[in-house]
């Protein structure tokens, strides 16, 4: 028996109360029986089955309901005093020999049996779990099944000394010693049993479902049955025994024996069965014993007969049927289990044992039909009954698979584990999928089989890819106590998971030639920090005694301390992933500061997952430091709502900085609950487009999650309008400062500043689209804006109709013209954005973006005022030489040359002429304008006189040359490749994949070009991913453009 220390005070007393239980009954049904039988005789008794058909039915629905409303310990001793004070009144009111006495305590005893026994198991499910439940309940049936024998055996040995009646007195007592051992374990909550669950559509589900149907067939038949074996007993003992004490004695013996046949059959033989036969072949076996029972009382002559059809019935009801038929439960979705359960074991058996008195009645009282050819009647149910329990083994098959495929079996809730034969060969199957998440789920059922055969299976997957499957078959393979696999384990202790070398090393120590602690301290001092790691945590995982935690923590301090250096620390670390130690978590706060970023890195991933509240500031610090940023926002959203508090004082503190607030956002949007949703939309209204940016992806992914969320729609309107009225800003300055974009997407618009009112306006369109993903099928608008924003023009039409269709009139209005295939003017009218008089002065417009927030518009407007020789404006770009900005003021420079037409370089010598020249090189052409303004700033101006070598073929990839003036040719061996002239680039594929240049390049004339770093580049990208993005981008343009050409 797995039993563990803590649970013994609460297993012991349980089962003795269910052996005591069980005892009583064992009294009471002997004493019953005969007691009917001697006063009312044989005939009597169809009917007071019929009566305890119904009345059960009745009782149990009622009990039943008021069950769920009162308190588990209320509800046992109010019982168990109700039972005990119904014993005295019977022992009182049996003597005097009224007929109804006798009908009512016959019914009594029935429900007796149900309400004392299902609710010390009620008692059992509130006291233990699921899993301690597989272990245990095995011994508090075993104490039920002693109880019945020692029941049945006290009954005909102390009848013939106090007599039937008295038997009751004891009875009375032995519950009495029951409610002393409910009392002391009784459960601490307080809480009621109230289901919730509703128990409607009980019909439907079991209509709905094959198994179910078949199962509540099956359990009707053996009710019948069960029924007519019972009345053709009672007649043989009747007859055998004519004394009340001697049909008491006989009774209360036969009994015992019969539930010491049916324990031994339970012990010895049904795992076996079930493990080599099935279920299937395990339904059988009560039939079976019933068909050759009845075929005994009808050529066997006297007592034999009975004995061999109650020994049919008894024997293998209660042992291998039972554990048969709750396995066909398996399957079932729990939800549905609880409702159709009940209804299946009690009403269904209610009802087919009134239908089974009913029978009987016809039978022997209109047919004349004796007690004896009854048997008749069983052995053809019993036919019917074994061509169903075929039936019932291939709906199981299938409802397993759907179960298993669905994954709607939760064995964690289950009190019985898999031990039928079909659904554990269905699981090895499993085993070969190569869906991860299936073959877990077959691990997790295969945990309860405990076929002991399973270790040639599960050493096929020590090597699978997911480390989550290698660590559940070595910890599947410890359980099973074979050490045939070591060969196939060893080479797991250089896993590269902490977890799977934790149950490696658990599994070498257990099974090896070394004794376990020996083998251990060689691990400890092992050379390799991930096995001396390993080894620690599987001491304070496997071992858990004092002495093993204290030499864990030891080795694991030293470590974090860095006496084996990074490594080491790295190691132990990732070790406080698994054993979750406190005290070792003061390391931690240190190590987040690690001068080793390879160390910060783990001790961030680390501390997410202990989810201390301690390291959530530090983990939010992180996210200002682009090389931590990933790790500390999936670090953070490991907290769930427990960081929400901090994050929510951090957002809304004003020395926060803006990339700490955007990493704050990305958290949120991996946190699915209201209160992320609610802090997001709060964020909608912040002045910063970027900020707001973030908010609204980290809704929208909130949105495409499964949790059902309020998106305050009032709120996200009023952000919408807003978005809207910015946009037709953007199109007023485009129609008056670019007037060449009339077209929607055209590419007419050369300068600058076109370039980034038009990038101004697809941002702002995507927050707009984001906005309305919240208040639509989000897929449905993400599709949308795909398909507006493809360079394929055949989608927009469905798009645009997409949206005419879906938009309230007022959201139509405003939003569909912006994306209309018209001019920008058109799109203003529509829009209601459009004065009568249309009198936009390019002046107003560009000096309201002069004076604007954002430096890279203003310096753009400054750019384009000398540019287009907007003279009237001279005053506003002479003072804008003094801007904050050092972009506005190299513009406001350009500007006032050109205004006053002075000369000056031609070259790209400031940030300014630098990022308009890179618009123009092929590598940058997806990459925004204010990204180029950044590229421009680690760009360097570097000339070539004619016939100078720029790069040696063979020679490391380190920069890239963009062509400024003049030509490079690239050649090889002296064979020309390639002739590169302005605003086209040299070296840049080399850079991307790693590999020494594949040509030489040199200066046909004097060439001046931008060189741009390779490790410059890189930064400046990992800082910017829109970078990278945008190269990415223009990389699989290129690509699938060489692939359109040559198809």
């Amino acid at each position: 028996m797995d039993v563990r220390r803590e649970e013994v005070s609460r297993v012991l007393p349980l089962a003795a109360a269910y052996g005591l239980v069980m005892a009583s009954l064992y009294v009471l049904k002997p004493a019953r029986n005969a007691l009917f039988l001697n006063r009312l005789g044989i005939h009597q008794l169809p009917y007071v089955l019929l009566l305890v058909a119904l009345v059960g039915g009745i009782t149990a629905g009622i009990y039943s309901r008021f069950a769920r409303s009162a308190r588990i310990d209320r509800l046992v001793l109010g019982t168990f005093l109700i039972l005990m004070s119904n014993l005295l009144v019977f022992r009182l009111i049996l003597p005097m020999g009224w007929p109804w006495v006798f009908y009512a305590f016959y019914v009594w005893v029935n429900l007796y049996g149900l309400t004392a026994t299902s609710l010390l198991w009620l008692l059992a499910n509130a006291l233990f779990n699921a899993r301690e439940a597989r272990r245990l309940f095995g011994l508090i049936g075993t104490g039920g099944i002693a109880g019945a024998i020692l029941g049945g055996l006290f009954t005909g040995r102390a009848v013939k000394a106090v007599g039937t009646e008295n038997l009751l007195f004891f009875c009375a007592g032995f519950l009495g010693i029951c409610l002393v051992l409910v009392r002391i374990v009784r459960p601490g909550q307080e809480e009621s049993l109230r289901e919730r669950e509703s128990s409607d559509g009980v019909l439907a589900s079991v209509a709905r479902s094959d198994l179910l149907r078949l199962v509540g067939m099956t359990a009707g038949l053996t009710a019948v049955v069960a029924t007519v074996a019972d009345v053709q007993f009672n007649d043989i003992v009747n007859r055998a025994f004519p004394s009340k004490d001697a049909k008491t004695a006989f009774f209360g013996e036969f009994f015992a024996y019969l539930s010491a046949f049916a324990f031994l059959f339970q012990f010895l033989l049904t795992a076996r069965i079930l493990r080599s036969l099935g279920v299937g072949a395990a339904l059988l076996f009560l039939p079976l014993g019933l068909a050759v029972g009845s075929l005994a009382v009808l050529f066997v002559p006297g007592l034999w007969g009975g004995i061999f059809v109650k020994l049919g019935d008894g024997g293998f009801r209660h042992s291998v049927h039972k554990s048969a038929a709750e396995i066909l439960f398996l399957p079932v979705p729990s939800s549905v289990k609880r409702r159709t359960k009940v209804f299946l074991d009690v009403t269904v058996d209610n009802l087919a044992t009134g239908l089974g008195a009913v029978l009987v009645l016809l039978l022997t009282g209109l047919l004349g039909v004796t007690y004896r050819y009854l048997s008749l009647l069983s052995l053809g149910l019993i036919a019917a009954w074994v061509g169903l329990t075929f039936r019932v083994r291939g709906a199981y098959v299938d409802a397993f698979r759907t179960a298993l495929r669905r994954r709607s079996l939760d064995i964690h809730q289950e009190t019985v584990g898999v031990s039928d034969v079909s659904a554990i060969h269905i699981l090895l199957k499993a085993l070969e999928s190569p869906d991860e998440q299936e073959v877990q789920y077959a691990l997790d059922l295969l945990e309860t089989a405990r076929d002991g055969h399973l270790t040639p299976h599960l050493v096929r997957l020590v090597h699978h890819p997911s480390q989550a499957v290698r660590r559940r078959v070595l910890h599947a393979l410890a359980a099973e106590g074979d050490r045939s696999a070591l060969p196939e384990v060893k080479p797991l202790l250089n896993d590269a998971s902490i977890e799977v070398q934790v149950e490696a090393v658990n599994y070498i120590c257990r099974y090896d030639e070394l004794p376990p602690m020996e083998q251990m301290r060689r691990f400890l001092n092992d050379p390799h920090h991930t096995t001396r790691a390993a080894a620690a945590a599987c001491l304070v995982i496997h071992h858990r005694d004092a002495p093993a935690l204290s030499l864990a923590r030891r080795t694991l301090d030293g470590m974090l301390r860095g006496d084996q250096g990074d490594q080491g620390k790295m190691a132990a670390i990732k070790t406080l992933e698994v054993i979750q130690d406190a005290s070792l978590y003061g390391h931690l706060a240190s190590l987040l500061e690690d001068r080793s970023p390879a160390v910060v890195i783990q001790a961030v991933q680390t501390a997410g997952a202990t989810r201390r509240p301690e390291f959530i500031s530090s983990l939010a610090q992180k996210l200002e430091d682009r090389r931590f940023r990933g790790y500390a926002v999936r670090a953070l959203a490991q907290y769930g709502t427990d960081a929400l508090d901090g994050l929510e004082t951090l957002l809304a503190g004003e020395g926060t900085s803006l990339g700490l607030k955007k990493g704050i956002l990305r958290v949120l949007g991996l946190i699915q609950t209201q209160a992320s949703v609610d802090l997001l939309v709060g964020i909608l209204g912040h002045p910063d487009t970027s900020v707001r940016y973030e908010a609204l992806r980290a809704l929208n992914r909130l949105r495409a999650g499964d949790v059902p969320l309020n998106f305050r729609p009032n709120t996200v309107r009023a952000v919408l309008g807003r978005e809207v009225r910015d946009s037709y800003e953007t199109l007023k300055a485009l129609h008056a400062c670019c007037p060449e974009c009339e077209e929607f997407g055209g590419d007419g618009h050369t300068d600058i500043l076109g370039c980034v009112l038009r990038e101004r306006l697809d941002h702002a369109l995507e927050r707009v689209f984001r906005l309305l993903g919240l208040l639509y099928p989000h897929r449905d608008i993400r599709n949308v804006y795909s398909a507006l924003t493809s360079r394929r023009k055949d989608l927009r039409p469905g798009a645009l109709e997409f949206l005419d269709n879906v938009l309230t009139p007022d959201d139509r209005r405003r939003i569909v013209p912006l994306v209309d295939d018209l001019s920008l003017v058109e799109r203003l009218h529509r829009g209601g954005a459009a004065s009568e008089e249309m009198n936009w002065r390019r002046e107003d417009i560009l000096l309201s973006l002069m004076q604007g927030g954002d430096p890279w518009l203003r310096a753009c407007a400054v750019y384009t005022v000398g540019q287009r020789g907007v003279v009237s404006l001279l005053s506003r770009v002479e003072a804008a030489q003094a801007d904050e900005h050092p972009l506005v003021r190299q513009a406001a420079d350009l500007a006032l040359r050109q205004l006053n037409r002075s000369s000056g370089p031609g070259d790209a010598r400031t940030q300014m002429e630098k990022a308009i020249f890179l618009r123009q090189v092929e590598i940058f052409s997806h990459t925004t304008t204010q990204e180029l303004a950044r590229i421009a700033e680690i760009t360097h101006l570097k000339p070539f006189p004619g016939r100078a070598r720029i790069f040696e073929e063979g020679s490391a990839a380190d920069a890239i040359y963009l062509v400024v003036s003049g030509r490079i040719r690239l050649h090889r061996a002296g064979r020309d490749l390639e002739i590169v002239g302005p605003g086209e680039s040299a070296g840049v594929w080399e850079l991307f994949e790693d590999r020494p240049r594949g040509e030489t390049a040199s200066a046909l004339e004097d060439t001046l070009t931008l060189r741009i770093d390779r490790a410059d580049l890189f930064d400046l990208m990992d800082a910017h991913p829109e970078i990278a993005r945008g190269v990415l981008k223009t990389m699989v343009t290129r690509i699938r453009r060489l692939t359109d050409s040559l198809l």
